[in-house]
This record gives structure tokens, sequence and C-alpha cells, in this order.
């Protein structure tokens, strides 16, 4: 089975076509993946702005024990604990 191709007069394989649709798929897909650790800070953020800071406190441990590294999600840690 061949497709039609941006060159006139030829013809891209069935495979390549397939190759092509998955690729895109995939490069589309890349932005939705989630990432846990701004997932779980994101959560946080939003309990303590229901002042529900025991919620907060929750979320934002679990942000900072997957990327300890972040200052941001420890302060935040920290003044939800604090409450």
């Amino acid at each position: 089975m061949h497709f039609p191709s941006p060159v006139p007069g030829r013809r891209m394989p069935a495979a390549l076509v397939l190759s092509l649709a998955l690729t895109a798929m995939f490069l589309l897909a890349l932005p939705a993946r989630a990432v846990p650790h701004k997932d779980a800070f994101k959560q946080g953020l939003q309990a303590m702005e229901r002042g529900e800071w025991d919620w907060a406190v929750v979320y934002l441990q679990r942000a900072n024990d997957l990327k300890p590294e972040n200052v941001d999600y420890r302060a935040r840690l920290t003044q939800a604990k604090q409450r």
C-alpha cells in the first residue's frame, strides 16, 4: 500500500506513513505527560488557598520528597506546617 508523497510522481511506503504517524502521536503526547512533583505542588498550593492546611502539608510533603532540592517546595511546606 502506498500513499501520496510531497514529491510529485512518488509514493510513500505504508511503513513510512505509519512511522510518521506514530512519531507525531508521541510528540503530541509529550506535553500531556504528568510531572508528579509539579502536580503535588500545584495541589498543595490549591489546598493552601482553600485553607486546608493538613492537605496542603500532605501534597507539599510529596512534592518535597520527589524534588528535595527545590527550595520553593521546602519553603511552602514549612509555611503550611506552621499554619
